[in-house]
């Protein structure tokens, strides 16, 4: 209610990272940013809106392909007859009402032996995934494991084939960000060894299972996404190749694209918006802290680096800057363990233990309670191991990273 009232009058722009949303109730938390954007005039105010920070350049455009597992291409959803009938039409195929499975449950339907196989694509799961031990003895039970990727990642050591890929810059496509802006990128080398470009290879394993997509270039399957979802209708190559982004909605290619939603209504019958009501935050699930693991550990990101770092591990500009994970104490929780800047600690969840480096020194240490261990260094200190892999988010799927219960012992 502050904070409705301090802005009502003024705009305002709602921006969140993976902090907000790597919960077990991570959407209920959007869904409150989104309620209070909506009652205070913050959604279709120019110079006003919300912006999450995503995760990757293309975790727009992944979805919007249909790479969720209760979506497809255009955000259609797979219970919907319609969409499914619509979907027919085009592949001549029926599409699954059930929706798939997320990345996290994936692996815990190996165990059940619902999954005995499993082709991955630009992921690193052993290093990304929590409980990450469990992942590498999910994976040790596959009858055959494919990864593609564009170096040979922890997981990609594990694969029965590693399928080397093209990265961005040996191919072309388009790639859109959370602000829906779409973009053409070009190749400008070619692709070093065996490598090729991610449709390229899917094309030729269909061909060689004996079915034919029928495309002869990216520019096929664009084609062909152009036709299944009317908002990209109106987006060809030679447009975005002319252009510095164009903004779905585009329903034609006279059509000036849509920089902002929602300024004709809301996508309800009468065009009005509605509230999301939320959950009682008092039967929320969180792993916090208890007596035998008093600290709460939140994963997070360092600027110098991406992700698990198989990228920018490799890059000795950014290595030389940071190459080493180190958890972050408060001063004043480590002083009562007599822990110092260089020690070694012992950080144990419930599920594995780690050993890393301590420092008080950080300009961003964590309040009272709480250490905060960077993700990127998987490769020798798996912070991952120590998160659960439920409870899960019950709309996005997502696992509790930032937030478990542990202990910390000093180490010698």
């Amino acid at each position: 209610e502050e904070i409705a009232a301090i802005i009502t009058k003024k705009r305002t722009v709602f921006i969140w990272g993976m902090g907000l949303t790597q919960h077990t109730f991570g959407t209920e938390n959007v869904m409150a940013l989104v309620n209070v954007a909506l009652m205070t005039g913050n959604l279709v105010r120019e110079g006003a809106g919300v912006a999450p920070l995503r995760g990757q350049n293309n975790v727009q455009g992944a979805v919007d392909m249909g790479a969720i597992p209760d979506g497809l291409p255009g955000h259609f959803r797979v219970n919907d007859q319609g969409a499914r009938n619509h979907f027919w039409g085009i592949w001549g195929k029926d599409v699954p009402e059930t929706p798939g499975l997320s990345a996290t449950e994936m692996f815990h339907a190996i165990q059940s032996g619902r999954i005995r196989a499993m082709y991955v694509v630009g992921e690193n799961p052993v290093l990304s995934e929590p409980q990450s031990l469990y992942i590498r003895w999910a994976i040790s039970k596959l009858e055959f494991f494919a990864v593609q990727e564009i170096f040979l990642t922890e997981t990609a050591k594990l694969a029965d084939v590693v399928l080397p890929a093209a990265m961005i810059g040996e191919k072309k496509g388009i790639v859109t960000n959370a602000a829906r802006r779409m973009q053409y990128t070009d190749k400008a080398v070619d692709p070093p060894g065996e490598a090729k470009p991610d449709w390229w290879i899917i094309n030729e394993i269909a061909r060689k299972m004996g079915f034919e997509f029928g495309y002869k270039a990216v520019e096929d399957i664009w084609n062909e996404v152009r036709r299944a979802a009317p908002i990209f209708s109106g987006v060809t190559y030679e447009r975005l190749k002319d252009s510095i982004g164009l903004f779905w909605p585009i329903y034609s290619t006279t059509h000036p694209g849509t920089p902002r939603l929602y300024t004709d209504g809301f996508a309800f019958r009468d065009r009005r918006a509605r509230f999301h009501p939320l959950a009682d935050p008092t039967k929320i699930t969180f792993s916090a802290a208890s007596e035998e693991y008093p600290f709460i550990l939140i994963t997070k990101r360092l600027y110098q680096h991406f992700n698990t770092g198989e990228m920018t591990r490799r890059s000795k500009l950014l290595s030389a800057a940071v190459n080493s994970a180190v958890a972050s104490m408060n001063p004043d929780d480590a002083r009562e363990m007599d822990i110092k800047s260089g020690d070694t600690i012992r950080i144990t969840s419930p599920y594995a233990s780690i050993t890393i480096e301590a420092t008080t020194e950080s300009k961003e240490y964590p309040p009272r309670g709480c250490i905060f261990v960077p993700t990127h260094f998987f490769n020798r200190i798996n912070v991952n191991a120590l998160i659960p892999s439920q409870p899960l988010d019950p709309y996005a799927k997502i696992p509790p990273l930032k937030g478990v219960g542990v202990k910390i012992e000093k180490v010698g």
